[in-house]
């Protein structure tokens, strides 16, 4: 259980300031990771360029993860920069769509 809760404090730290995470729920390795957009896009692109399967939630925006309680701190850098890039690339379309919001109303 110490490798969960320290795996888990480590992937919290990772994420918690991304741009397109607006709240992070985790007990241990299990965690919920609310987005700011919608995660359904997300959670494909992570399958199709990642070969990374997480969850889905009851609440749209929010991406589950419950990864094995064994773990490694590599292997969790795997998630942490495949989740980095797509975040990166979905934050500029959310960019873009609010400008032309914006130029719009």
């Amino acid at each position: 259980m110490h490798n969960a809760t320290e795996m888990g404090n480590y992937l919290n730290q990772q994420l918690k300031d991304n741009p397109i995470v607006k709240e992070i729920r985790y007990k241990g390795l299990m965690f919920g990771i609310e987005l700011k957009i919608p995660c359904a896009p997300f959670r494909n692109q992570l399958l199709k360029d990642f070969r990374i399967l997480t969850g889905n939630a009851s609440c749209p925006n929010t991406l589950r993860i419950l990864p094995a309680l064994n773990i490694s701190k590599k292997e969790l850098d795997v998630f942490i920069s495949a989740f980095k890039t797509l975040s990166r690339l979905h934050y500029k379309k959310e960019e873009v769509n609010q400008s032309r919001k914006t130029v719009l109303t």
